[in-house]
């Protein structure tokens, strides 16, 4: 399923409403592509070789909704290069051990309003106003997941170029995905090569 086939854009407008905020379709889908793209650019920035680095999407009460993680995988056996793991997750205990940034963080709004505005020259009402559009993202895309999830069948919601989120019910319990598409995991990787030119 296409994301914007999905319910999370009318929803999304609906609370974004509740905001004072008055939002059409095609700004949520505009959101969901910064937003991922924005949050891999501050990942990047921020990214060690030595600990795996998280953002983290908090809801209103402190608590992780969703995070977006990257961690070098290097290669100990000499033959070839080490390479980097970028996925998000919405299980909190993959931040067992992580680095950790939070979404809402001056730093890391900087970062994604500027995609936002090289993108498509979005400006937010207020620095954090993208953070906690993040909030609202997450806990949809994380309910819709939920709900949706079934017994040996996947429910996948793609948006091209961005991700692919995906849920199952596996030993009676609902694992949720949300993986990268290879333009998002290129913003990852691509500094590194970079640097190896430098």
């Amino acid at each position: 399923m296409k994301f914007t086939e999905t319910s999370v854009p009318e929803n999304f407008i609906t609370e974004a409403k509740a905001t004072g905020l008055l939002l059409e379709a095609d700004d949520i889908k505009r959101f969901a592509e910064l937003f991922v793209a924005g949050v891999s650019d501050a990942l990047a920035v921020v990214k060690t070789k030595d600990t795996p680095t998280a953002i983290v999407v908090p809801n209103i009460k402190g608590d992780p909704v969703m995070a977006a993680i990257v961690e070098y995988n290097d290669n100990s056996d000499g033959e070839g290069q080490g390479n980097w793991n970028y996925y998000w997750t919405f299980d909190p205990a993959d931040l067992d051990g992580k680095k950790r940034y939070d979404v809402y963080d001056p730093q890391m709004c900087a970062v994604i309003n500027k995609r936002g505005f090289e993108m498509f020259r979005v400006k937010f009402p207020t620095s954090d106003t993208c953070a906690k559009f993040g909030t609202i993202f997450a806990n949809l895309m994380s309910d819709l997941l939920q709900t949706n999830a079934k017994e040996k069948e996947d429910f996948i919601v793609e948006h091209e170029g961005y991700f692919m989120a995906s849920a199952a019910v596996e030993d009676g319990k609902v694992v949720k995905s949300f993986l990268p598409d290879g333009a998002m995991k290129r913003i990852i990787k691509d500094d590194e090569a970079t640097e190896k030119a430098a």
